[in-house]
C-alpha cells in the first residue's frame, strides 16, 4: 500500500479555508491544498486556531518549513495523547516574514497540527511538508528488558528513536562463552547512548556516540562475555536528539576446555599433569582455579600463552598463601609467552589466573612434572665393556646416541634395554633417552679405563 499522510482541515468558524501568501489571497476547497508532501496557505484570524488532523500510517521523518507574515503566530504538532511535539512562534511585521524550518521523526499514528494567532490582527502563513518513511526493523515496543527485541547474529537492524521513543531495548543470547561484536552506526543528531547489561542488571559498557544524519557514529566493540542474556540499550541522550539507527551483532565462541565454575580454591578444577588447557577470561569471570596433586618432590613447569592484555599468574600452597607470583602481557592477535619451572615438595597446589586490570580473552597452558617422566638408571662402562645396558620405565622408547649415530629400542616389560657395542676408547660419551607419553629423561654414560 502506497504510504500517505492524511490530512483533514476543519476551521472553527467556516468551512472554507482562505489560502494565501502576502497582501493577495484567494479563497480555495481544503481539500485541494492538502497533499502529501506539499503546500499549505492559509489565513488565521486574530485570536483564532486553525486545527488540522494528521494520520501517519507509517513511522518517519515529517519536515516543516513554516512563513508566516502575521504577528505572534503559533505552529504546534500535537500527538493522540495530547502530548505537544512541536511548537513554534513567528512573528512578523507583514514585509519580512517570520521563518522557522525543523523535521520530526514519528511514530505511526494520529496527530493534531495547530496554528494559531495571539495577536488581534490576521497572519498569512504557509507550511511547507516533505515525509520521508523510514525502513526500519525494530519492533515497537522495545522499550524495556521484558519487551526487548531479539537481536539475531549477523542480521542487521535500523530502529529509530522517534520523539516519543525514549529508548530501544534489545536482547542478545549467548550461547556459549565468546567474544560477541558489535557494529552500531547511529545517525541521531548529536548524540546517543549505548549501554550494554548483563541480565542482572550489571552495566557491561555504556558510550556516548557523536552523530549527524549525514556523518554517522560508529561504535564498534568487542566484550568476551560467558553464555547468558544480555540487553544493549539505545538511548536518546537528550530529549530532542532522535533519528535513525543500524546494529549488527556477531559471535565468535571461545572453544575453551575449563569446568567452570573454578573461581575459587574451593571450585578449583582438578588439573591432570601434561593435560593441554584452554581457559577464558571473560568480563563476569575474573579468576580461575587449578588444583595440582603433587605425589613427591618434583620439577613443575608451567607453559602458558595469554591473549590478554595483561594476566597475573599466582601459585597457592595448601595453606592459602601465595608461593610465587608473576605477570604476563599479551595481546589479542599475539599472545604473551610464560615459561617456568619450581621445585615443588609433596603437597596440593593451586596455580590461580587472574585477569589483571579487569582484562579478558583466552589463555592456553600446560603443567608438567618432573615425577611423570621416566627414570634412567645405566650400568657403568669401561674399554673392555661390549654393552650399553641400564633400566627405565617399562615400555619406554630408549634411544642411544653414540657418536655420530642414533640407535632407537623399547625397553621390556621389565625396563630392561641393552644394545652391543664395540669396545670404545676411555672418555667417550655416550647419550641415552627414554620417553614416554610425558616427555624425555636424557643421561649421559662415559667410558672409563678401568
Amino acid at each position: 500500500m502506497k504510504n500517505v499522510w492524511k490530512w483533514t482541515a476543519t476551521m472553527l468558524l467556516a468551512s472554507t479555508v482562505l489560502f494565501g501568501y502576502g497582501p493577495s489571497s484567494t479563497l480555495v476547497s481544503a481539500e485541494e491544498m492538502l497533499q502529501l508532501n506539499g503546500v499549505l496557505k492559509g489565513i488565521v484570524s486574530g485570536n483564532e486556531t486553525n486545527d488540522y488532523s494528521v494520520t501517519l500510517e507509517d513511522a518517519g521523518k515529517l519536515t516543516f518549513d513554516f512563513t508566516s507574515f502575521g504577528p505572534n503566530t503559533d505552529f504546534k504538532l500535537i500527538d493522540e495523547y495530547n502530548e505537544t511535539i512541536m511548537d513554534h512562534s513567528l512573528d512578523s511585521d507583514g514585509k519580512t516574514p517570520g521563518r522557522e524550518y525543523d523535521y520530526y521523526y514519528l511514530e505511526a499514528g494520529n496527530y493534531r497540527f495547530v496554528v494559531e494567532n495571539d495577536s488581534s490582527m490576521p497572519s498569512d502563513y504557509k507550511v511547507e511538508t516533505t515525509f520521508k518513511k523510514v525502513a526500519g526493523s525494530d519492533n515497537e515496543p522495545n522499550n524495556g528488558i521484558t519487551e526487548a527485541q531479539v537481536l539475531i547474529f549477523n542480521q542487521k537492524i535500523r530502529g529509530l528513536l522517534s520523539e516519543q521513543d525514549d529508548r530501544d531495548v534489545y536482547s542478545i543470547k549467548v550461547p556459549k562463552d565468546g567474544t560477541v561484536t558489535f557494529d552500531i552506526a547511529t545517525y541521531i543528531y548529536e548524540h546517543s547512548k549505548i549501554s550494554l547489561m548483563d541480565q542482572n542488571g550489571e552495566k557491561v559498557d555504556s558510550d556516548t556516540i557523536s552523530s549527524s544524519e549525514k556523518t554517522p557514529g560508529r561504535w564498534i566493540r568487542s566484550f568476551d562475555l560467558a553464555a547468558g542474556t544480555y540487553y544493549l540499550y539505545m538511548d536518546r541522550s537528550n530529549n530532542s536528539y532522535t533519528g535513525v539507527y543500524d546494529i549488527q551483532a556477531s559471535f565468535k565462541a571461545a572453544n575453551n576446555t575449563e569446568n567452570e565454575p573454578n573461581d575459587g580454591i574451593i571450585e578449583a578444577e582438578n588439573l591432570a599433569f601434561y593435560k593441554k588447557v584452554t581457559g577464558f577470561l571473560n568480563w563476569s569471570d575474573q579468576n580461575d582455579f587449578y588444583k595440582i596433586v603433587v605425589p613427591k618432590k618434583s620439577e613443575v613447569t608451567l607453559e602458558l600463552s595469554s591473549y590478554l592484555k595483561s594476566m597475573k599468574i599466582n601459585w597457592i600452597d595448601q595453606r592459602g598463601e601465595i608461593i610465587d607470583s608473576g605477570w604476563l602481557p599479551g595481546e589479542s592477535k599475539t599472545p604473551g609467552r610464560y615459561l617456568n619451572t619450581w621445585s615443588f615438595p609433596k603437597g596440593t597446589y593451586y596455580l590461580q589466573i587472574n585477569d589483571a586490570n579487569h582484562y579478558t580473552g583466552l589463555y592456553h597452558f600446560q603443567v608438567k612434572s618432573s615425577h611423570l617422566l621416566p627414570s634412567v638408571s645405566l650400568k657403568a662402562m669401561n674399554v673392555k665393556s661390549a654393552y650399553v645396558s641400564g633400566t627405565t620405565e617399562k615400555g619406554a622408547t630408549v634411544t642411544m646416541k653414540l657418536g655420530k649415530k642414533t640407535y632407537t629400542k623399547k625397553a621390556d616389560a621389565k625396563g630392561h634395554f641393552n644394545w652391543k657395542v664395540q669396545k670404545q676408547k676411555a672418555g667417550t660419551v655416550i647419550t641415552v633417552t627414554s620417553q614416554n607419553k610425558y616427555g624425555k629423561t636424557t643421561k649421559q654414560l662415559r667410558v672409563s679405563k678401568k
